[in-house]
């Protein structure tokens, strides 16, 4: 699913094939203006009549950044992130920051869940839908996924990544990229 006029992807690629400026200038105003872009997608894999996993990714144009947001749910968490798994709440929802290096470029949190996986870690995952619609744009990943404030506070770790947007009014009283509590 993409967001209202973005749906149309030939007048898009049209506006992208003018000159930087030109395009550049009607993508900001339509995302200051309340037309902020944001596609879901959500995929799933099946075996032998059984769900495997279940997948989505949110991007969305938030007030400074791109926003992302991704969860899984699986059997495990995948194999990839086995050297990061420190502990025990690690392999049953694996949380971890990922940057977004689109136009514009930003930030997402990926939550992968298994049948493990706690209720509190589990509405980790809900996507605050008024991010989609929002005039302003979301401030941060805060806003995006505010249930996964609590559980990132309850593990004392932070989103993970750093970046030189202004810091949201409600993210986590930890600073990583400070190594501080504010």
């Amino acid at each position: 699913m993409t967001s209202g006029a973005y749906r149309f992807a030939a007048l898009w690629r049209v506006i992208w094939e003018l000159p930087e400026k030109p395009g550049s200038s009607i993508w900001t105003f339509c995302n200051k203006v309340g037309l902020r872009y944001w596609r879901l997608d959500v995929m799933s894999s099946a075996e032998n009549g059984r769900i495997g996993d279940i997948s989505t990714y949110l991007y969305v144009v938030g007030r400074y950044e791109a926003l992302g947001a991704e969860w899984r749910i699986a059997p495990t968490v995948p194999s990839r992130y086995d050297q990061y798994l420190r502990a025990p709440y690690d392999q049953r929802t694996y949380m971890t920051w990922y940057h977004i290096t689109s136009r514009p470029s930003g930030e997402g949190f990926a939550i992968h869940a298994t049948p493990q996986t706690n209720q509190d870690d589990l509405l980790a995952r809900r996507i605050n839908r008024k991010c989609l619609f929002s005039f302003r744009g979301c401030d941060g990943l805060c806003e995006l996924l505010p249930d996964a404030v609590p559980v990132l506070e309850e593990r004392h770790t932070a989103w993970g990544g750093c970046s030189d947007v202004p810091r949201s009014w409600c993210d986590l009283k930890y600073d990583n990229c400070r190594e501080s509590f504010r």
